[in-house]
């Protein structure tokens, strides 16, 4: 997919829409908000059709939504904050986002770690069964989730669309490297009458030396991604400590509204600079 998920979401957009509905309701500032929301439905609908889910946008908008503006009320009644309730209400919304986004990753690997198998499976079934659809069959019978839900979208496509066009969309719902040499290799050995099981067989070993080379990676950026999260707990723990030690010096903090701000202001930053180190220790594959 070209999109992300954080930004598929988009709950700033949401956001922006109905702070631009509260200002006015001159005609282009309808506009505006119309298609803001519209935006934010649709980044819903994506995330929908990723994790196949039974449910409609406009359903799953009014649940994140009210849960968003659930949290804001609830902190307003507790605290009698504004500004605070008001940040609360937009971390609710941009907080599925985020969530989304992992389970997305995590999708993805997953796949990546099925596709050996099924490589080898489609091999198996190409030597019995020359057909494309029936090599995809083999995973959806003998594979489990994610990756035959995927392979079940490309039968049915396959039984009423063109090959090309549906190998293409594979490629745009799974954008991980396994699944474009799957599908190009098939492109590229079919019409020219080639052994197909055989290519899959070498997509196969691709994949396998592929998975060992990036544990290996992972293996030794783990311990850069291990301290972003301690060094961004370890502020958490001091102020806890002080706290214990002399509950005075801390209290300001929480009570004032020059704390308060310098406590956001703080999180805000810590949150930027694990992301930093995140982004930093990734290895694009």
């Amino acid at each position: 997919m070209t999109h992300d998920a954080p930004s598929l979401l988009g709950p700033g957009l949401l956001l922006g829409g109905l702070l631009v509905a509260l200002i006015g309701f001159e005609p282009s500032t309808r506009a505006t908000s119309h298609r803001m929301v519209e935006r934010y439905l649709t980044g819903l609908r994506v995330v929908r059709d990723r994790f196949y889910l039974h449910i409609s946008a406009e359903r799953m908008a009014a649940l994140l939504v009210g849960g968003a503006a659930a949290l804001g009320l609830g902190w307003y009644l507790v605290s009698d904050g504004f500004f605070e309730s008001l940040a609360i209400f937009a971390l609710g919304l941009a907080a599925p986002a985020v969530v989304f986004h992992v389970m997305w990753k995590q999708r993805l690997t997953q796949i990546r770690l099925q596709i050996e198998p099924a490589l080898t499976l489609m091999s198996s079934r190409w030597r019995t069964s020359p057909a494309v659809a029936d090599s995809f069959v083999a995973i959806v019978e003998h594979m489990e989730p994610p990756l035959s839900q995927e392979a079940s979208t490309v039968v049915q496509e396959l039984q009423l669309g063109d090959m090309d066009a549906v190998l293409r969309r594979f490629e745009e719902r799974v954008p991980i490297q396994p699944i474009r040499l799957l599908c190009m290799g098939i492109r590229q050995a079919l019409p020219l009458g080639g052994n197909v099981a055989k290519v899959l067989d070498q997509i196969a070993g691709a994949v396998r030396e592929s998975n060992r080379l990036e544990l290996f990676v992972e293996s030794k950026t783990a311990s850069g991604r291990y301290q972003a999260f301690a060094l961004a707990f370890l502020p958490i723990i001091l102020v806890w400590g002080m706290w214990k030690l002399d509950p005075a010096t801390v209290e300001p903090l929480f009570t004032t509204e020059t704390g308060k701000l310098l406590v956001w202001f703080a999180v805000v930053l810590d949150v930027v600079g694990v992301l930093l180190v995140l982004r930093i220790t990734k290895i694009e594959t």
